[in-house]
Formats: C-alpha cells, sequence, structure tokens
C-alpha cells in the first residue's frame, strides 16, 4: 500500500471506570500523513449504571477494500470474492510482537490479472507482497490461479512469513513456503520430498501449518508410496535446520482413549497444528478408529486434542468426555474449538469449550499440558464496557498469547447498537472489550455485525470487519494495541 490512509484514523480510547456509573473515557485523535500525532482528552461522563472496564487501545486500520495491493500492476483490494469458499476480501490476518501483520487478501484491476495474495504490513512500513497467484517464484515455479491453493499465512517475532501452495506448475506441484527478512522466498518441504523413516513414502499435498519464534514450522501432509492413488495424513515439525520429524502418522495410537488410533487419509482428518518455541507441538484428531468416550456425542473420541513434546510419544491433552473441574458446576467436554495461535511457550492451550449439560453451555477456556481446565469467561454473562442487560450471546474461537490473554469476537444480547465486539480475557478471568460495534472508527464509518477475530501477539491483536458502510474505509483488516497490566 502506497498510500497512508492507514495513518489517518481516529481512535477510541477508553479508561478506566470510577464507581456507581461514571466512567473516565479517553478520546485520542489521530492526524498527520507521516507520523501519528495523538491527543488525549480525558472527561467524566455519566454512564448507564455499570462500570465499564474497557482497556486502553489503540486502533490503527492495516488494509482496506480500495488501498493499493502491491506487487499487482497497480491493483487494488478488491470487493467481492475470488475465494468460492469464503465471502471476504481479507482472511487470516496474523500479528507479531513487533507489530507486523500478515494477511491473505483478494485484488484486482491494475496490468495483472485479478488473483489472491500473501501480504505483509511491517510496523511503519508499507504494505508489501509476499506472493500472489500466477506469480513465479524461483526455484519453485508458477504459483496456481486458484486461491484455494493458499493456506495460511503464519509469522513470528522474527518477521519470517509462512504459507502453503497446493497449485503450482513446476517440479513440485505443492509446497510449503518459507520468507525470511533479507532472503527470497523458499520451499522448505514440497511435493515428493521423502518422508523420513518411512521406505518408498513421499509427501503430496500440505495444509494448515504453525511457525513459531526459531523458524521451526509445524504442517499438516498427505504422504503417499503409489503416486497419490492412496494417501495417508499426518502432522510434521520441519526444523529450522531442514530436518523433519514425525510427529502423528496414519494408524498411530492415541493416548488415553481407550485404545483409538489416528485413522489418517485426507487432510482434513487432523486440525491444527499448534507449535511453541519447545518445539511442543499439539494437534485435534477428528477421524479415530477404536476410541471409547460413550458420554459424548463423539463417541469414538473424535475431536480431543493431543500434544507432543520433543523425543517423547504423544499424549492427551483435552479428551472429549473429559469431566469439568467443579468450578463449572458439572457436565463434560463436548466440544473443542481452536483459533490460531491457540498454544503458547507455557504450553498452555486456549480453546472455546462446549459442555454436554448445564446453564451456559459455552464456555472460553484455557488448559496447561499436565494441567486442569481453567474458566476464563462464560457465555450469557455480562458484557464488560456495556450496562444491563447486555451479555454475551456466542463466542468465536479465541486466540492466545504467551502472557495468557485470550483474544475472541463475540455477539452480544441487550444492547442493539453494541451487538458484537472484540474482546480479551486476561489470566485472572476478566474479560474487557477491545472494540465495541458503536465504537468510532479508524477511517471513519462505523463498525459492522461482521466483526471477526484475527489473532493475538503479546502487544497486539489483529481483527477484521467483513462487511461495512462506506467503502474504502469499513472493510479491512485493523490492529489494536494491548495494553500491559
Amino acid at each position: 500500500m502506497t498510500s497512508c490512509n492507514w495513518f489517518k484514523s481516529l481512535v477510541g480510547t477508553y479508561a478506566r471506570v470510577g464507581a456507581r456509573g461514571r466512567i473516565t473515557a479517553l478520546l485520542a485523535v489521530v492526524a498527520g500523513t507521516a507520523a501519528l500525532a495523538v491527543v488525549v482528552v480525558a472527561v467524566l461522563v455519566p454512564f448507564r449504571g455499570i462500570a465499564r472496564a474497557v482497556i486502553p487501545t489503540q486502533v490503527v486500520r492495516i488494509a482496506g477494500l480500495g488501498d493499493e495491493a502491491p506487487g499487482t500492476g497497480g491493483g487494488v483490494f478488491m470487493g467481492g470474492s475470488c475465494q468460492s469458499w469464503n465471502s471476504v476480501t481479507f482472511d487470516e490476518p496474523m500479528v507479531n510482537n513487533g507489530g507486523d501483520v500478515a494477511f491473505h487478501a483478494c485484488f484486482t484491476g491494475g496490468s495483472e490479472p485479478a488473483g489472491f495474495g500473501a501480504f505483509l504490513k511491517r510496523n511503519g512500513a508499507p504494505v508489501e507482497l509476499i506472493a500472489r497467484t500466477d506469480e513465479f517464484i524461483s526455484g519453485v515455479g508458477t504459483l496456481g490461479s486458484d486461491a484455494e491453493s493458499f493456506d495460511g499465512p503464519k509469522i513470528n517475532n522474527k518477521g519470517t512469513v509462512v504459507f502453503v501452495n497446493r497449485d503450482i506448475s513446476g517440479p513440485a506441484r505443492a509446497a510449503v513456503l518459507q520468507k525470511k527478512i533479507g532472503s527470497p522466498l523458499a520451499a522448505i518441504l514440497k511435493e515428493g520430498d521423502p518422508v523420513p523413516g518411512l521406505s518408498g513414502f513421499s509427501f503430496w499435498s500440505f495444509d494448515d501449518m504453525d511457525q513459531n519464534n526459531k523458524d521451526d514450522v509445524a504442517i499438516i501432509a498427505t504422504y503417499t508410496n503409489n503416486g497419490g492413488a492412496t494417501l495417508h495424513s499426518g502432522v510434521f515439525l520441519i526444523q529450522n535446520d531442514g530436518k523433519v520429524v514425525l510427529i502423528l502418522l496414519d494408524g498411530a495410537a492415541l493416548p488415553g482413549i481407550g485404545g483409538g488410533n489416528f485413522n489418517g487419509t485426507h487432510l482434513y482428518d487432523v486440525d491444527g497444528p499448534w507449535l511453541n518455541d519447545s518445539r511442543v507441538v499439539v494437534f485435534a484428531v477428528d477421524s479415530i478408529s477404536g476410541g471409547s468416550c460413550p458420554s459424548t456425542e463423539e463417541p469414538d473420541c473424535e475431536g480431543s486434542v493431543f500434544a507432543r513434546r520433543p523425543g517423547k510419544p504423544i499424549e492427551l491433552f483435552v479428551k472429549m468426555g473429559e469431566v469439568l473441574p467443579a468450578s463449572f458446576k458439572g457436565g463434560r467436554v463436548e466440544g473443542i474449538g481452536l483459533g490460531r495461535p491457540a498454544f503458547n511457550n507455557s504450553n498452555t492451550l486456549g480453546f472455546n469449550l462446549n459442555r454436554n449439560s448445564g446453564t451456559p453451555e459455552t464456555f472460553l477456556v484455557t488448559k496447561k499440558l499436565g494441567g486442569g481446565i481453567k474458566k476464563c469467561v462464560a457465555d450469557l454473562t455480562p458484557a464488560p464496557g456495556l450496562a444491563p442487560p447486555a451479555t454475551f450471546d456466542g463466542f468465536s474461537q479465541p486466540t492466545i498469547n504467551n502472557r495468557g490473554y485470550l483474544q475472541f469476537s463475540a455477539d452480544v444480547g441487550g444492547d442493539p447498537v453494541n451487538n458484537r465486539g472484540i474482546f480479551v480475557c486476561d489470566p485472572r478471568g476478566k474479560a474487557t472489550a477491545v472494540v465495541l460495534r458503536g465504537d468510532p472508527k479508524p477511517g471513519g464509518g462505523a463498525w459492522s455485525f461482521e466483526l471477526e477475530e484475527g489473532s493475538i501477539s503479546d502487544n497486539f491483536a489483529v481483527f477484521l470487519d467483513e462487511k461495512g458502510t462506506s467503502a474504502g474505509n469499513s472493510v479491512g483488516v485493523f490492529r489494536a494495541t494491548i495494553p500491559t497490566w
């Protein structure tokens, strides 16, 4: 992006609340094109009988509908969709501790064909192209024209970006592609590479991935020994020295579920993976033969989460049907929803928990590997920053940072203006609002009902507004500063 539209932001900043329905509101106005000039005025205003606990945030627009899409011959980020399965312009934004944001986006116009690409906005720099459909990559080939062939991207604190393309015209049809600062885009694993330890087997295709801050990559992949006629799926770790480590293979025994085995024949038979800096890999298994979780809707334990530490066997992390701690006042684990990132350097998993009985049914929770499930926030409880009767009315899948904060989007019942928002829940179990639908919006316009979580780092959260009220300002990728308590 060569324009400075993202600098011209109106920032809503909210402060701590006084007693008995009075809130100290901070209003910040951002002006200028080359730098941010912030003027903060603190005022006391009456509120509606509730202490508003809204964290001080700065929200900036990273990219939006109509902005120039760099590297596309003058194209712009387009309205509508180049993705047959998804109706949004922007997808899967990820942020690191420095505020760099990687995202996928559709574009149109210019001298190049319309298409889809991976883009990067380093903090304080313009948006840049990482790779796009129909682009020739030296040593790799020409990336396919189908947006569905892309997966990712993931960015770490070093600024390294990784993603997958599954429709390459070249020596290999599919590859895991990594872009380090100062280095060209490179394939770190590709179709046809041998599967270590499995004689005669080679990699076939790739799906979701995660990347830690050491440039290690965990990846879901299929593999074959007969040219793709028969496929097997699993999870693999690509270490930063190029070594590929087997994490989960088709047929692997899964502990703690009554003798079940992974039945992996498709990329979608396993979910995740999630990877931390200690090379602990976490994954959810969606196809199990012979498991025993009779107290749930998944009697074979499908959806259970497992982990593998370096040099150790697979271990059970969260079991479908697991009895919840006494603080939940009954019930078992019925559903597990995981965002990205979902696992941190403290070996803690953050997830959306659905239980089989009791009210409310849904919680956002954390669980440390080897520990118990800990409640962070419950559905149908008061929504922070809003007056009664405003309550949470459904959560997204949360993302987690290394400080233990969960970021999520949520519907809100009981407030027709602020009926959706982006929130965080801290390790104390305190939920706070980052953006509410009725808040001021950078660039003008209003937040839509389609506010969606993106990801969270230790210092920032990114999120999407997928449908807005004014073209060029509303639809886009936004970043909020998350302060340290």
